[in-house]
Order: C-alpha cells, then structure tokens, then sequence
C-alpha cells in the first residue's frame, strides 16, 4: 500500500498538480514566503533520487513507467536579461592581448659572441640590441673593476735572446799555470776574462783531495752548463764532486776532487772544463796538476848502502831514466836543492854525494787502498857542470820505470825554466 501511495504521488507531480502532502509520518516542507511545492522559485520540486525499493516498484507495476519530469525551470530567471549578481570584475585585471608574431632568427656562425636578434617585450615595448662587448668577458658595469678583465687568450712569453760575448780567451799561459802547480799547493789553473779555476791540494799517504774554486768574474751575467770532466790515467782514481749548473754574478764555488794512486802511473788526469756566458759557448781542455811525484814522502836519512844498492840494481833502462839540460844562464847548486825538494825528494846536500856542484835524494812512492798500501824507492841525482853551472845531467832510478820517467822529466823542466 505504501508502495501505491508513492506511484500515485509521483503520477501527480509528473501531470503538474498541486496538492502534494508529505507521507504519513513525514514533517512537511518548510515554506519561505512561495507556495508548497515548489523548491525553486515557483518551479516543481525535483524526484528525490531513485532508491531500490522504487525500482522494484517499476519492476511490478502494470504499466510503462511513467515518462520522466521535465527539467525544473525558474520563471524568475531569463538568461536574455543581464543578471543582478554576474561574475565578480577585477579591476587590476589588464587586458590580454595576442603576442606579435615572432620575427625568424637567423643562426649565427661568424663568432660565438656576435649580438643576437633582439626580442619582442610585449606591455613594454621592444628591447633595444644589446651591443657587442669588445672583450667577451667585459663587465656590464663598465671598466671600473678591481681587478680588470681576464686576458682572453694567453700569450706564451716571450723568449729573450741572450746577449752575444766575445769568445773566451785565457788571460795568461795555460801550461804555465800548469807546471806551476806541478810543484806548488795552490795557485791558478785556467782564467779567462768571464771565468776563474783556482786550485789548493792537499796529499796524505797515497791519497789527495785537490779543491777547484771555479768562480765568475762578470758582475752582470751568469755563467750557464758548467760542467766538468775528469779521464785519469790507468793507475790513478779521480772522483770529481757535483759541480752546479750556473755561477751568478760574481759568484764563487768550491768543488772538490778526490785522488787516489792505485799503482804506479804516468801522465797527469785530461780536464775538460764547459760552460756557456750568453751566447758564447766555452770548451777548454785542461790538466788536473797530479803527477806521480805527488804521492811521493821524501827520505832525506835514508842510509847510503840501501840507496846504493838500488841504485846499482836499476842502472839500465827502463829502469834508469837521464837527460842533459842546458841553460842560457847559471844556476845556484842552492836553487837545485830546492827544485830537488819541490818534487818532493829527501835532500841533503853533501850526504849521498860529496860534490859541491851536486845534489842526490831520495823517497817514497805510496800507493794502494788504506790499510793495503805499498810503496817504491825512487832515487835521483842531478850533477852541474862545475866550469858554467849551466849544463846539468839529470839522472833517475826505481823499480817502476813509469815513475824514474816522469820525475825525470819534472826536474829537467824546472832546471831548464828555474
């Protein structure tokens, strides 16, 4: 019975006739000033939304379903009118307005910072070109930076040319300063106007150190690739210290070269001596001053029979080493004596041999590692002739012919300059 209340309810509304009452049980429906049943201005309420139990109710009626309510309308709206309430304005709201067309950019190749096309800016007019910076790394506040703009591309620096000098030239003789040093501790060995090579040796039982003081000269200019290079002969070690690359202005250096007599030797070390002053490039080839009579500890108290016998045993040559020296002038029998000990050999004068216008001596010769060394008898006589005192016979005698040669070979060189 309910369910025949509600399709009538329903064919009711659909014909559009008043007089709707709520269902028993059912507060009825508010009214605010317009007639009953009517929800929205005037127009018939809507169906309230189907629920299942009016579905079942149209699934057993006996007729077609009713057809459905028109779409309720409010006689009081007329969409034709303007409306009291439309859409709220804003009245900060601009106008829209249609972007201009684009103008088409053209690629740029020639540089990667060339100006680009400048572009429309729609509300405020175009933006003028923005113009080239000279440097692309240019600040857009102008120059007025602490530190200026980076350099764009890094230049490589510039070599300078070295100054041109004259070729070295020595300001004295070379052997000169050589057999000088033959019998001296110290004194020059090689100088020219941009360089100086000193020398001071030293020589202990069969070994000697002999300092280079190799210093520079010019006050303005460094010397550049010094270097320098021993070659002994067999017999003999030479260990040359590290010598720097460059001497600067005015600036000297020690270098130190160990010695060291292995056996009986002759001839003295082949020096080469390199270095650069500008331009100039300097190779000089040099002696180091160490001969065999460096190693030699005088003897002046050696007995008479053991020299004699020696003497005796190596009368022929090789053994025995003489030469005839003549000079334009006389030479003092004291200057012999000392030319005698300048090569290191014991004089006495009048023990070994008698004659005012002679002179002998005698001395050893150390060589070999320490703690093994030996050593070798070398004896010399040196005999002047009593009528001019310019004419002298130089004699020399050992077992180690390499040693009676050399020696011999010194006194008559220092008999014939002294």
């Amino acid at each position: 019975q309910q369910v025949m209340q509600q399709q009538q309810q329903q064919q009711q509304l659909a014909a559009g006739q008043p007089g709707w009452q709520a269902a028993p049980g059912l507060p009825s429906a508010p009214s605010f000033g317009q007639p009953a049943g009517y929800a929205n201005g005037g127009a018939p309420a809507p169906p309230p939304p189907a629920k299942s139990i009016d579905l079942l109710g149209d699934l057993f009626s006996d007729g077609p379903a009713p057809p459905p309510a028109p779409p309720a309308t409010n006689p009081l709206f007329d969409p034709s009118q303007p409306q009291a309430f439309s859409a709220p304005v804003n009245p900060y709201q601009q106008p829209l307005q249609p972007y201009p067309p684009q103008p088409q950019l053209q690629p740029q190749h020639s540089s990667s910072f060339a100006p680009q096309a400048s572009l429309p800016n729609p509300g405020f007019g175009p933006t003028p070109p923005i113009p080239s910076p000279a440097n692309p790394f240019e600040q857009p506040f102008g120059d007025d930076s602490a530190f200026g703009p980076p350099a764009f591309q890094q230049q490589p620096p510039q070599q300078q040319s070295l100054p041109d000098f004259e070729p070295a030239q020595p300001i004295g003789s070379i052997d000169a300063w050589f057999a000088n040093l033959l019998i001296k501790d110290k004194g020059v060995l090689y100088e020219d106007q941009y360089l100086q090579v000193g020398v001071q040796s030293m020589y202990v039982n069969g070994a000697g150190q002999v300092t280079l003081y190799l210093g520079n000269k010019h006050a303005g200019a460094a010397v550049q690739a010094l270097a320098i290079r021993a070659t002994p002969p067999a017999g003999l070690q030479v260990h040359v210290a590290p010598v720097p690359v460059m001497l600067a202005p005015k600036q000297q250096v020690q270098v130190v070269v160990q010695v060291m007599a292995m056996l009986p030797f002759q001839g003295a070390p082949d020096l080469l001596l390199d270095y650069k002053m500008g331009n100039t490039v300097v190779h000089q080839d040099l002696r180091l001053p160490v001969l065999p009579h460096k190693f030699v500890i005088p003897e002046p108290a050696i007995s008479k029979e053991l020299f004699f016998s020696q003497w005796k045993a190596n009368s022929i040559p090789p053994n025995k080493a003489q030469e005839m020296v003549e000079r334009a002038t006389p030479l003092a029998i004291e200057m012999v004596t000392a030319t005698a000990r300048l090569a290191n050999l014991g004089v006495e004068h009048g023990y070994l041999d008698p004659s005012p216008y002679n002179e002998a001596g005698a001395g050893y010769f150390v060589y070999g590692m320490p703690g093994a060394q030996q050593s070798v008898l070398v004896m010399a006589r040196i005999e002047g002739n009593p009528a001019t005192m310019a004419q002298f016979r130089v004699t020399l005698a050992s077992q180690a012919p390499q040693l009676s040669m050399q020696l011999k070979e010194l006194l008559a060189q220092h008999i014939r300059s002294a």
